[in-house]
C-alpha cells in the first residue's frame, strides 16, 4: 500500500491489494452526505424503454443507438469501456447499495411491476416472469443500458447473513446511452417502488452514485424525462440534483431537464461476487489534548495494512471510497483520490507511520493534516492511533 520515510510518504498501489485486499464499506468511509428533505418517488422519474409503446407524432421515445455510441472513450486513459462494465460492480452509499441487476433479483422485480399505478407510471406493460427474466438477459446484454438495482443499506451487510438480500431491493435505477449524437449523453431515471422506502432519500442518493459512477466511465452529460405532473420527481432533479429544464414535449406530457458534468462518485465501490476479507475494519474517533482536538481516521486491510489520517481545524475526514475499492481492477479515480491525501512535504506523518508499522507488524501510512510540525498533541494523537492499530 505505501512506504514511509523520514522525509517523504510514497504511495504505491500494486494490483494485488486492490484484488486480494478487498474491503467492507462502512458508513464511516462513505462521504458526508448533505441532509436534505427527502422527496417520494413513487415511480420512474421517466418512462422505461417499453416493449411496445405506441409511438407518437413527435417520434419514437428513444431512439436507437448505433454500434458506434456503445464504445465510450473514459475520462482518463484512451481505453475503452462498454455499459456491460457494471456487471460486477456494487456502489456503497450511506442509504442505499447498488447491485446489478442479477437473475436471482427477476422474482422481486417481476412483483413489484404487477402494481398497476407503476405500470402506468413508468409506461411498462405487464409480463410474465418468463418474459420478465427474458428482459433481465436482454438488459444484462445490452450495452446501451446501465441498470443497478437499488437496495435499501440497512437491510445488507449483516453478520452471517447475503451481504445483498433479495429483500434488501426496493427499486432500480437505470442510465440509457439512447443519444446517437453524443456518445457521452445518457437518459437517467430512478425508481423506488417499495412504498415503505419512499421519503427516505434513497431516490436522491441513487441518482447520485449512478451519476458518479458513470463520470467515470466517460459519460458527461446527463437527461431526465419527467411528466409534468410528477412534482416530487421535478424537484428532486431541479433542487437536489442540478438539472435545468430545457423543454417540454407535449406529445408525451413530459419536462426535460439536463444537466452537464458528473458529480465526484460519492460512495464506494464493490465487487459483486467478491466478499472483502475478514479483518477489514474502519474506525473515527477524536483524541483531545489540552485545547486542541484531532479528528482521527484508521481504516485496517486485513492484517497487511493500515491507513491513518489525522486533521484539525474542524476538517472532516476525506473521502475514502478509493482506498476500499473491492472491484476486480482499479477504477481511475482511485490513484488521485489516495494520492491527494498526502502532502509530500509532511514531516509529521512519515515518523509517525515508521513507528506505528514497527510497533503493528503492519505496513502503514499516515497522512497528516494538521500542518508541517509536531505540536502539544502529537504525542498523544500516536498513542490513540496504536491504540487503533492491534
Amino acid at each position: 500500500v505505501a512506504s514511509s520515510s523520514a522525509s517523504r510518504v510514497q504511495i504505491m498501489l500494486p494490483a494485488p491489494l486492490w484484488k486480494a485486499e478487498e474491503a467492507h464499506t462502512t458508513a464511516q468511509l462513505a462521504p458526508t452526505v448533505p441532509a436534505v428533505p427527502s422527496v417520494s418517488l413513487p415511480c420512474s422519474t421517466s418512462a422505461k424503454p417499453p416493449k411496445t409503446r405506441p409511438q407518437s407524432p413527435a417520434g419514437p421515445r428513444h431512439r436507437a443507438t448505433p454500434p458506434c455510441a456503445a464504445v465510450l472513450a473514459t475520462a482518463r486513459r484512451d481505453a475503452v469501456a462498454t455499459m456491460r462494465d457494471n456487471l460486477d460492480v456494487v456502489l456503497v452509499g450511506r442509504k442505499c447499495v447498488l447491485v446489478p441487476y442479477r437473475p436471482e433479483f427477476v422474482e422481486r422485480y417481476h412483483a413489484f411491476m404487477q402494481d398497476d399505478e407503476l405500470l402506468r407510471l413508468t409506461a411498462s406493460e405487464r409480463l410474465t416472469l418468463d418474459e420478465e427474466r427474458e428482459n433481465q438477459a436482454s438488459w444484462r446484454d445490452d450495452p446501451k443500458k446501465l441498470t443497478f438495482l437499488v437496495l435499501a443499506r440497512d437491510r445488507c451487510f449483516r453478520p452471517g447473513d447475503d451481504r445483498f438480500p433479495i429483500g434488501a431491493m426496493v427499486g432500480d435505477v437505470n442510465a440509457f446511452l439512447n443519444d446517437a449524437d453524443d456518445a457521452k449523453a445518457c437518459e437517467v431515471e430512478v425508481m423506488v417502488a417499495d412504498p415503505a422506502f419512499r421519503r427516505r432519500g434513497l431516490g436522491e442518493e441513487a441518482v447520485q452514485l449512478l451519476l458518479g459512477y458513470a463520470g467515470t466511465r466517460g459519460l458527461n452529460r446527463f437527461v431526465a424525462k419527467v411528466g409534468s405532473t410528477n412534482a416530487p420527481s421535478l424537484a428532486l432533479f431541479e433542487k437536489r440534483l442540478g438539472f435545468s429544464r430545457t423543454a417540454f414535449v407535449e406529445a408525451f406530457d413530459e419536462v426535460h431537464l439536463e444537466r452537464r458534468g458528473a458529480p465526484p462518485l460519492a460512495g464506494t465501490v464493490q465487487a459483486y461476487d467478491a466478499a472483502p476479507p475478514p479483518g477489514f475494519a474502519s474506525e473515527t474517533f477524536t483524541v483531545v489534548s489540552g485545547d486542541a482536538t484531532y479528528p482521527c481516521l484508521v481504516v485496517l486491510f486485513s492484517t497487511k495494512a493500515a491507513f491513518c489520517w489525522v486533521g484539525g481545524g474542524g476538517a472532516a475526514a476525506p473521502r475514502l471510497g478509493a482506498l476500499c475499492c473491492a472491484a476486480p481492477k482499479p477504477f481511475e479515480h482511485a490513484e488521485p483520490a489516495v494520492s491527494s491525501l498526502v502532502d509530500p512535504a509532511d514531516t509529521v506523518g512519515p515518523p509517525i507511520a515508521q513507528r506505528l508499522s514497527k510497533r503493528s507488524g503492519r505496513v502503514v501510512l499516515v497522512a497528516w493534516a494538521r500542518g508541517d510540525a509536531p505540536d502539544a498533541g502529537t504525542a498523544a494523537v500516536e498513542r490513540a492511533l496504536a491504540d487503533a492499530l492491534p
